[in-house]
């Protein structure tokens, strides 16, 4: 009889939890409807606005996705999003401003005013499945961390749906602050990184609706492998999430286009560092032809001996410059096709005068 007592106790406690947290966030909800437009000048204003009305973080994610659930429209006439990364400042700005977005102007909002008024977040690309049925156009949601953990909110479903071309305004509360294991439901992320899962679903399992295999998958540490791939380049989180990506051994038209754009991106990463590096070789190489000149003139002048001292310090300075010169050529790993006669011209003009400097310090 106690046991019933107790487990009805804990149903009844549960209940009155879910019932003040749920009337919590009506309340925002209440709050931020009566947000007059001609109240909130820019984002930031409106972010002032949330933090000084608002002092939990919940309640300010909140207050945030559903200004944004409530002012901005689903734009019928944009181009549909795709797998590439865009301007998300300009993105955000012009949804802000036009009250109309795609999913990148929703999400792009969320983030920049969580960051605002205080709360960590990150954009998330991938691709989702509606009402069972996959749908590869690119999508974009929101990540936030709040209470030690990591929760997924999707501001674009949470606004409505679209009904025969035709966006129908309807404010859903069930896509703020998803479980990452109930968001992967319909939500996958290009990167099984932002899953927020130990054992993530692979885009296999997702697409073919499987469900998750956990019992043939390795633990993966996604909170420690989060850590490391935001304090990395652009560039290096690109090829992180190709690798990551491309380790499930799995195409299909879903990921694809974001894989293709990943390795063109990184392609033309290569190719302009390359340019860079060859500009800098180029100038430390120009540095000891103007040292390695100044040489030959005070040489040619055939003064005193004194002279050998300066004509030394000129060969040093340029062999020096040579030296460095050497270090970032062989610093290059991978040279874009285009780019090799004139890293083997500038290589071959480096070696060459090196050999020549080196010969004439051993003549004095």
């Amino acid at each position: 009889m106690f046991k019933r007592l107790f487990l009805l106790a804990l149903v009844l406690c549960m209940q009155f939890v879910a019932v003040t947290a749920q009337q919590r966030f009506t309340d925002v909800d209440t709050k931020v409807r009566a947000l007059k437009a001609n109240q909130v000048r820019d984002i930031g204003n409106l972010a002032e606005w949330i933090s000084e009305n608002f002092s939990g973080e919940e309640e300010r994610l909140r207050a945030i996705y559903s200004w944004i659930a409530n002012n901005i429209r689903y734009d019928m006439s944009s181009a549909p999003p795709s797998a590439v990364d865009v301007y998300q400042s300009k993105v955000t700005v012009v949804a802000f401003y036009d009250r109309k977005a795609v999913c990148e102007g929703y999400a792009g909002l969320m983030d920049s005013l969580s960051g605002l008024v205080g709360i960590p977040s990150h954009l998330v690309s991938g691709y989702t499945r509606i009402n069972g049925e996959l749908e590869i156009t690119p999508h974009v949601w929101v990540s936030s961390y709040i209470g030690g953990k990591w929760w997924l909110s999707d501001p674009t479903w949470g606004s409505g749906a679209v009904s025969e071309n035709r966006f129908i305004r309807e404010f859903e509360p069930k896509f703020f602050m998803v479980q990452p294991s109930a968001m992967v439901i319909s939500h996958m992320p290009y990167d099984p990184l932002w899953q927020f899962l130990y054992l993530p679903v692979s885009h296999e399992e997702f697409i073919k609706n499987t469900g998750n295999s956990k019992n043939t998958k390795k633990y993966f540490q996604f909170s420690d492998t989060l850590e490391l791939f935001v304090a990395c380049s652009i560039e290096d989180q690109y090829r992180q999430e190709l690798r990551r990506i491309n380790s499930q051994g799995f195409h299909h038209p879903a990921i694809d286009q974001r894989t293709n754009y990943l390795e063109k991106s990184i392609e033309i990463f290569s190719h302009n560092n390359t340019i860079r590096s060859l500009q800098e070789i180029t100038q430390l190489f120009n540095k000891a032809v103007e040292r390695y000149n100044a040489y030959v003139i005070l040489f040619n002048k055939q003064q005193d001996k004194s002279d050998r001292s300066k004509q030394i310090a000129l060969l040093s300075a340029s062999l020096s410059h040579l030296e460095l010169a050497t270090v970032k050529i062989n610093q290059i790993h991978s040279i874009p096709e285009k780019l090799q006669p004139q890293a083997k011209s500038i290589r071959k003009s480096v070696l060459d005068l090196h050999e020549k400097v080196e010969n004439d310090i051993r003549k004095l």
